[in-house]
């Protein structure tokens, strides 16, 4: 005959430990790790963001361009950022501190920076800077950029960089 109850001495294995505190603990560990994926941070309201960057007219290439927003303008939040293709173009995404992504930048104020991804200098072959090296700090850059909902065409005509 099968027996359904076990008493308090068949509940202990050889190290003591009771199988239903077993059962407890390994059932609260699973829960709270199941919670703890529903606890991110919504993503802040975004708008998308796309545009061409030229250097006198001419479309540029290989050029980052990051939304920084305004730090005087509300709680921080990350850059958003783009590479432009061979016409120019680039478009926005965002990603979040704990991994997830979306289109577009955060919805406000932005100081925008650029890098010359072409220029990253070498003793062998050191490639000229094509626009400011101000736009390459936020903090520096003269650019900025007001991001609403929804879609829209942001462009930037920079101005080729002077050597001193």
């Amino acid at each position: 005959m099968t027996r359904f109850f076990l008493d308090a001495r068949e509940m202990q294995d050889k190290t003591g430990f009771c199988l239903s505190f077993r059962l407890v603990f390994s059932t609260t560990c699973a829960l709270m790790l199941l919670f703890a994926g529903g606890c991110q941070q919504p993503l802040p309201e975004m708008g998308t963001v796309s545009g061409v960057v030229t250097l006198d007219g001419k479309p540029q290439p290989l050029v980052k361009v990051v939304f920084s927003p305004d730090p005087s303008a509300g709680p921080a939040a990350k850059s958003s950022q783009g590479l432009t293709d061979g016409e120019g173009r680039y478009s926005l995404s965002y990603r979040s501190a704990d991994g997830r992504s979306a289109v577009g930048a955060k919805i406000g104020k932005h100081l925008v920076s650029m890098k010359d991804i072409r220029s990253i200098e070498s003793r062998d072959n050191p490639v000229p800077y094509r626009f400011s090296l101000a736009l390459t700090r936020a903090s520096k850059s003269p650019l900025f950029a007001d991001v609403k909902a929804g879609e829209q065409q942001i462009d930037f005509d920079i101005t080729p960089y002077k050597a001193r």
